[in-house]
């Protein structure tokens, strides 16, 4: 019943599903595909149990959070994220903290994501997601240097391409300056703490 409602056209009805779905944690393993499709899933809903203080949730947010929950094995995660990429040729945001979740397990998707890597508006966020999952691809240090030099005030950018270059570790020490000027001129604590984060997983032993 639950399986059925993910397709439903109601926002609200589908990502409640997802969440129940989660609750069943393994059981509901079998509901990975279709939770996998639904991490791009930009609906959005309020919910304000009581009438009280409403809360923003997105079907894509409750979709990985089940996924999450369920811990489906590789060889059914790993094929229905392919299918999601090749089908959407785009990573949203959830997508990609699934891919980084999976980690070398999701490998077998490089293939899938080496096309957005050619896409002006997709590259970044396609070389922050292989850095996790295939930090040998060659090409990643080039275009997420080049996030970071043009990301220009912008902390959102600069965090994308500094979580990538942190995935490279040691590869990235090239990218060292770029980090610390960004360290520099921003002065968001979150941005901050993006920017040294990735600092000490190229070089861990850098006591600036």
């Amino acid at each position: 019943a639950l399986r059925k409602l993910l397709i439903d056209k109601d926002i609200p009805a589908r990502a409640i599903a997802a969440f129940n779905l989660g609750k069943m944690e393994a059981a509901a393993e079998d509901a990975t595909p279709q939770l996998v499709s639904l991490l791009s899933d930009k609906g959005e809903w309020l919910s304000a149990p009581g009438g009280g203080i409403a809360s923003r949730f997105t079907v894509g947010q409750h979709a990985l959070e089940a996924l999450l929950a369920i811990r489906p094995k590789a060889d059914k995660i790993v094929p229905a994220l392919i299918a999601s990429l090749k089908k959407d040729r785009r990573i949203e945001p959830y997508m990609l903290e699934m891919l980084q979740f999976l980690g070398r397990d999701a490998k077998d998707a490089t293939s899938a994501i080496e096309p957005l890597l050619k896409d002006e508006k997709s590259r970044l966020i396609a070389a922050q997601a292989l850095a996790r999952i295939a930090p040998d691809h060659p090409g990643l240090l080039e275009i997420l240097q080049a996030g970071l030099r043009e990301s220009a005030e912008d902390d959102w950018r600069a965090g994308r391409a500094s979580r990538g270059l942190g995935d490279l570790g040691a590869k990235a020490r090239p990218a060292m300056p770029g980090i610390y000027a960004e360290l520099e001129n921003t002065n968001d604590p979150s941005a901050q703490a993006i920017l040294a984060a990735a600092i000490l997983k190229i070089a861990p032993q850098e006591a600036k």
